[in-house]
């Protein structure tokens, strides 16, 4: 999800309505939504000057000191392995860089709330919910034998769908306040104040957030996290129960509340409720787009982390 909004974002801003085929291209688009950072700090894992972003960490205010120290990437991930029995809370001594990014993006845009001062995304229906991803994802054609998602396809219909439809979305959601262009797409370029929130006008349709203070550090090679608290959730949209346009979540017609998976699993009995009750609005990106053909070989694909 993280991937697909990014690059949406990177996409529409660039004014692409194809996606890049080279790299240099992909890193033309994303550093147009970073402009106000020549050195790239939004982008980099590692920024000794705290007043500043990096990747998915939002500048620390002076007053603001992060006192747990984290010291690998399973010890940050939102996973809950306190009680330490199956996966192991404090392994991966010798983490590579991307496993703290992939713990970061698994944080920041999906966590619930973890107590006081630890507040979830604005995405979530509740602080003990899931975020929950309900899609489509081609699959191969009729003459292969093996029928596998494959990652790239995905991406490319998902990102795609999003970028033509992105006037029709706004226009669903432009009652929460989303302003039609010049919205904040990277939360964590901007300042995070205590006590302080951004509200969805401040906002992109497609914002990426972060729910927690956490900033990475480089000690002679070795990557480690401190992690702290704040006084507010970062951003103000409690009152919308995570239906705040996400792509992936059905929203209930009369709650107007995203779902949630309350445990157990994605069974046959869930599916029905969601897709025939007529309780639930499926999200776009659960819906063939106007131009795929009837016949075209799609998944299903329903998540949520337990």
């Amino acid at each position: 999800m993280f991937l697909v909004q990014l690059a949406a974002l990177a996409l529409h801003r660039a004014g692409a309505s194809q996606l890049p085929q080279t790299e240099q291209e992909w890193a033309e688009a994303l550093r147009g939504l970073t402009p106000d950072f020549p050195e790239d700090d939004p982008w980099c894992l590692v920024v000794d000057d705290r007043s500043k972003p990096a990747f998915l960490q939002p500048p620390v205010p002076a007053a603001v000191t992060l006192k747990t120290q984290i010291s690998t990437p399973y010890a940050l991930d939102l996973l809950i392995t306190s009680r330490n029995h199956d996966l192991k809370q404090d392994v991966a001594r010798k983490a590579e860089a991307q496993d703290w990014v992939l713990a970061l993006m698994s944080l920041q845009t999906g966590e619930g709330y973890g107590g006081a001062g630890n507040y979830g995304i604005a995405r979530m229906n509740g602080g003990s919910s899931l975020r929950s991803m309900f899609g489509l994802a081609p699959l191969p054609g009729h003459q292969t034998k093996m029928n596998l998602l494959r990652p790239g396809p995905w991406l490319c219909r998902d990102v795609t769908v999003l970028l033509a439809t992105r006037e029709t979305q706004w226009n669903e959601q432009a009652f929460h306040g989303f302003p039609r262009a010049g919205g904040l797409g990277l939360t964590w370029t901007a300042p995070w104040e205590e006590g302080k929130q951004l509200d969805l006008g401040d906002l992109d349709l497609w914002f990426i957030e972060v729910c927690r203070r956490v900033r990475l550090k480089d000690e002679n090679g070795q990557i480690s996290a401190q992690s702290g608290t704040s006084a507010s959730a970062g951003i103000s949209a409690k009152q919308f129960n995570g239906a705040i346009g996400d792509p992936w979540a059905p929203v209930h017609v009369t709650e107007g509340k995203s779902f949630a998976l309350a445990g157990g699993n994605f069974d046959y009995s869930i599916l029905v409720k969601i897709f025939f009750s007529g309780d639930w609005e499926m999200p776009l990106l659960a819906k063939p787009a106007a131009d795929e053909p009837p016949e075209e070989t799609m998944a299903l694909v329903a998540e949520a982390l337990l």
